[in-house]
């Protein structure tokens, strides 16, 4: 769909006539229009491109050019279409490192419960100033509760998984609902229910920074992998008065051991069960 661009300069008293030019990018410029006007309005354009303008104001051979203008008609969608239903969103922001400070950023405040002397570090980041390490031992979680996620939800973040974990895992969280998880061992990611039934597993991909999704969407949990579904499973209770944690161990207090950004749970189901292009810059906070 074609869209109009407005231009506007001040009266030049000695012009008979003015010239209206448009280039893009190091191509040659074209004249577009021409106007007795202070205006003048250019209905050829597209989306999705970026023009630059100048006008010539013209008597008899004379001519003056005016500077140059950029415009883009590039679609700019400004903060998130869901932030109403963001209940949840923690940077792995700090202004020192190492830092135990965690905040929620949503509109919500919520507060932020921790254990097993988890920190924001400044290695290993991606889209955030730091990131949120879990070293594997101590039983080390974050989030909050209690959850109510209820009917749908996305759970989403960005996590790194180092090439040589630093404890033999053994039924860690990734994601901790108490009645539905994202369970690993040192090896494998899979769906678990709280009453032990699971999905089957998945192999852990080390040592590259990655989009996880857990969603819920008409009774059916996925995993999704940089927008890729991996992992499925029906879930045909709601999620009303659970937690919501990142790590934790199940058993011997062992944990995730990962680097994690960007952290964001939303009360709807985002994104389409068949794929997507994931994000890959940081979540807006409004």
């Amino acid at each position: 769909m074609a869209r109009n661009i407005k231009l506007e300069w001040d009266q030049a008293s000695f012009a008979d006539e003015f010239i209206i030019e448009r280039r893009e990018g190091g191509n040659a410029w074209i004249p577009v229009g021409k106007t007795q006007n202070l205006y003048y309005f250019d209905v050829d354009v597209d989306e999705e491109r970026d023009y630059i303008y100048r006008v010539a104001a013209t008597r008899g051979t004379q001519t003056m050019y005016s500077g140059e203008v950029f415009v883009s008609t590039h679609t700019v969608i400004i903060g998130d279409p869901y932030w109403s239903d963001v209940v949840f969103l923690s940077y792995a922001d700090a202004v020192e490192f190492p830092s135990t400070i965690f905040k929620d950023s949503s509109s919500f405040n919520k507060s932020v419960t921790k254990n097993g002397g988890i920190q924001i570090v400044d290695t290993d980041r991606y889209v955030d100033l730091g990131s949120i390490y879990f070293s594997g031992v101590a039983n080390q979680y974050f989030g909050y509760l209690p959850s109510g996620l209820g009917d749908e939800f996305t759970i989403e973040f960005f996590a790194k998984f180092p090439t040589n974990p630093a404890s033999m895992a053994f039924d860690a969280y990734l994601i901790n609902l108490n009645s539905l998880n994202i369970m690993m061992d040192k090896s494998n990611l899979r769906i678990q229910l709280g009453n032990g039934g699971r999905s089957a597993e998945l192999a852990i991909v080390r040592n590259v920074w990655q989009h996880y999704c857990f969603m819920r969407k008409a009774g059916i949990v996925y995993l999704l992998i940089d927008g890729v579904k991996k992992l499925q499973m029906s879930v045909g209770y709601n999620l009303t008065s659970n937690h919501c944690l990142f790590g934790g161990g199940a058993i011997s207090d062992r944990s995730t051991n990962a680097w994690i950004n960007c952290v964001r749970v939303t009360k709807v189901a985002r994104y389409s069960e068949q794929g997507f292009t994931p994000p890959d810059s940081k979540f807006p906070d409004s």
